[in-house]
């Protein structure tokens, strides 16, 4: 059997990730960006296995999961919750 491998990474040197507060990471939006959509949302179907660090593992299952999804998040990332629990994590 083989796979297909698609990789979207990032990475430090010191192996320490900083997570600045861009310009609008704040605001709230209702629909998901051509980014997000060519990312995540179109790929739904297609990826079966995410493989992630541990901090961003952690992160991720603490405010990207089903269980943790505020139900005034926008359907995008409700979405993106549901999809994120189903896939196998490495």
């Amino acid at each position: 059997m083989s796979r297909e491998i698609t990789a979207s990474l990032y990475l430090t040197l010191d192996g320490r990730g900083a997570f600045p507060n861009y310009p609008g990471w704040d605001r709230t939006t209702t629909e998901a960006n051509d980014m997000w959509r060519r990312m995540w949302s179109d790929r739904f179907d297609d990826v079966t296995t995410v493989i992630t660090g541990r901090r961003s593992f952690l992160g991720h299952r603490r405010d990207r999961t089903e269980k943790a999804s505020n139900p005034r998040d926008p359907k995008y990332l409700v979405d993106y919750a549901s999809w994120l629990d189903q896939v196998d994590k490495v």
